[in-house]
């Protein structure tokens, strides 16, 4: 019998494991899978298709599950290799690195967990018996910094609409629980749609984008101000390279001139250095303005509706907000969410306009005297700020895996958000240069990708041309040592160093011979690095660090040197199996 997957992008996990793991370790791997009783991915994680529960890292309780597994006894071995597994198939902090999608039907625990949309009953329903026991919000309010805390109230209740979400929770010492996570429950074929606008948003893929949504109420007063074309909105991005190069965020203000109430959403996306920008954070902030737009447009009735004008500061999201029909450009910047960006506002019912707007005019005008539209823009900028800040601080970005998105293209698991071209040649690369330098002896497969090869390249570029195939002749064992003269029959010359007369002079003979013309010329070459490391305000504990094992020429590990500085430990772990086994 085919059991069929729970969520969008789940898959059954021994596949996953017989992909990525040894042969040798299956057999272990799949006795703790049935003791934990975990058949789908969707099993181990929790509602936010990120996070692997906790229970399922321990490999001492298993799951509650509808689903039938014989009964195992592994051994502590057996546990170890399993929490190894869990690292492999998600990652080594135990969070899936392609969150799972939405839900197409119930989970498989025994136990299901649904939950209100305002959050106020939470009802724990056994799907066998189909007894219930209802759950709500605990009377001192206690919030933890995981989630809201609900009691359990001994009394049962019915199953009804109001239940618009699946739940996660996690039991807390004093036997109340704790909300983890939310995800929406799959629409059935019988169900009318989302009554409210907060419903509405709430039933799109990718919840993630709206934990720092507040619609001030059910959003009644949004789809009024349509009607009544009495709506102002302005939103803006936020980009702090200080801070963290690989996190944009957004803000998006909505005011209506009428009721004076007014909205607000913002959220934070982690990619990498090179995707992370201002302007991603600008097209956030656009893309949670479309998709408001798009949930709003099958409550709003027969139109036509007045036009909605939209405040940016960045023309860029201005211009593709105004020409939705043009084709990119094959090397577009934020190809990914342009696209996404502009289906979704020409699928809107309401027509959205752009206009643009001057950033940061409270620097310079008086509050009082800023136009609505400037003023909206400074509170979308202060918010995208803050929530970059935040989001930093507590490590919860949202998944970038936009709803309504026509297509998406995954590098070896990296989305890919610019040119696709690209980004396959890139990764080309990188497999072929981990191939070469592993068969050369230069870095090892496992060493690889601990090295910052955007950084390399970036530094690289400032050099002149000669110095970097000085560099790379120098890195590939190429130098014009003996080693490599000896072996041109042209040349009568014996493969021994020169000045100290050791047998094989190798690349690596040249910063380590004992030679002491060679030795005082390499102890000045490292005083001018020392002299450079300090004026850059480097910490001085990693200078010393640094010096220290350069002076003493691979007769010491850098582990030694670092060994009472835990800081800098796993760095200097890293440095040594760098260069352990790497050929000189």
């Amino acid at each position: 019998m085919i059991v069929p997957h729970a969520r969008e992008r789940d898959r059954v996990f021994m596949e996953e494991v017989v992909r990525t793991m040894d042969c040798s370790e299956w057999v272990a791997i799949n006795r703790m899978r049935k003791k934990m009783k975990i058949y789908f991915f969707s099993q181990l994680s929790h509602c936010d298709g990120l996070t692997v529960r906790d229970s399922v890292v321990s490999g001492i309780f298993p799951i509650s599950s509808l689903i039938e597994f014989p009964h195992e006894e592994p051994t502590i071995q057996d546990r170890r290799l399993w929490q190894k597994a869990l690292r492999v198939v998600t990652s080594p902090n135990y969070r899936f690195q392609i969150p799972l999608g939405y839900t197409l039907r119930v989970p498989y625990d025994l136990h299901a967990w649904y939950i209100t949309s305002d959050r106020d009953r939470l009802l724990q329903v056994d799907q066998e018996s189909r007894k219930s026991t209802l759950y709500i919000p605990s009377q001192n309010g206690r919030r933890t910094r995981s989630g809201t805390a609900y009691s359990c109230t001994g009394r049962s209740s019915e199953l009804t609409a109001d239940y618009t979400q699946f739940a996660s929770v996690t039991t807390a010492t004093d036997g109340t629980v704790i909300l983890h996570s939310t995800i929406d429950t799959p629409v059935s074929a019988t169900t009318e749609g989302p009554r409210t606008l907060l419903a509405a948003i709430h039933s799109l893929p990718n919840q993630s984008l709206w934990h720092g949504l507040d619609l001030d109420g059910n959003g009644d007063w949004f789809l009024d101000a349509i009607r009544s074309g009495s709506l102002v909105v302005a939103h803006d991005g936020s980009y702090k390279e200080h801070v963290d190069r690989s996190v944009s965020s957004a803000g998006l203000i909505i005011f209506c001139t009428r009721c004076r109430r007014l909205a607000k959403a913002s959220c934070a996306e982690r990619t990498f250095p090179g995707t992370a920008g201002n302007y991603r954070g600008e097209l956030l902030g656009g893309l949670l303005l479309a998709l408001i737009m798009y949930a709003a447009g099958p409550l709003l009735g027969h139109g036509p509706f007045p036009a909605v004008e939209i405040a940016c500061d960045n023309m860029g999201v201005v211009g593709h907000g105004k020409n939705r029909h043009t084709s990119l450009k094959d090397k577009q910047k934020q190809a990914d969410l342009i696209r996404c960006f502009r289906a979704i506002l020409a699928k809107c019912a309401v027509t959205v306009t752009y206009v643009h707007v001057y950033g940061h005019q409270d620097d310079k005008i008086p509050w009082d005297d800023l136009t609505l539209q400037q003023q909206l823009n400074v509170l979308a900028d202060k918010l995208a700020k803050d929530v970059l800040d935040r989001a930093v601080r507590d490590n919860f970005f949202i998944s970038s895996l936009f709803p309504l998105e026509s297509f998406r293209v995954l590098v070896n698991g990296k989305k890919v958000t610019s040119s696709i071209k690209e980004a396959m040649y890139e990764e080309w690369g990188r497999t072929e240069a981990r191939s070469l330098m592993a068969k050369r002896k230069i870095v090892s497969e496992d060493n690889f990708n601990k090295i910052y090869w955007e950084g390399v390249g970036a530094a690289m570029m400032a050099y002149p041309q000669m110095f970097r195939v000085y560099v790379l002749k120098h890195v590939s064992h190429f130098q014009g040592t003996n080693r490599q003269l000896s072996r041109d029959a042209s040349q009568a010359v014996d493969n021994v160093c020169p000045c100290c007369g050791t047998i094989d002079e190798s690349t690596g003979h040249i910063t380590r011979c004992l030679d002491e013309g060679r030795t005082e010329m390499f102890y000045e070459s490292v005083d001018v690095l020392c002299d450079f490391l300090h004026e850059t305000h480097m910490d001085g504990r990693l200078i010393d660090c640094i010096i220290t094992y350069l002076e003493h020429r691979g007769e010491k590990t850098m582990m030694s040197i670092a060994h009472r500085m835990p800081l800098f430990s796993s760095v200097a772990a890293d440095i040594d199996a760098h260069l352990d086994g790497t050929a000189y």
